[in-house]
């Protein structure tokens, strides 16, 4: 059976050693079916506005390049992420 939504991951266990933002939060675009733009996109379990933003991970062993992290938030322009 192939899974119906996104598998959870914790920022912990993506970036074990954090990750280094380089760039701008932006918003995740809304687009319809004939490539016309209809806003920012929404979480679809919780409604929340989605927001992406690109990252280096911290780890120097990890593969060189960069990554991109989603986030759902009600807060404009936030990083909800943590590290312990």
């Amino acid at each position: 059976m192939a899974i119906q939504s996104a598998i959870p991951v914790s920022f912990e266990a993506f970036f074990p050693r954090g990750a280094f933002v380089v760039g701008e939060v932006e918003p995740i675009v809304k687009w319809s079916d004939d490539g016309q733009r209809q806003g920012q996109d929404l979480d679809k379990n919780s409604g929340h506005p989605l927001w992406q933003v690109r990252v280096i991970d911290a780890d120097p062993d990890a593969k060189k390049g960069r990554a991109r992290s989603r986030s759902r938030s009600p807060v404009s322009r936030s990083l909800s992420f943590r590290r312990s």
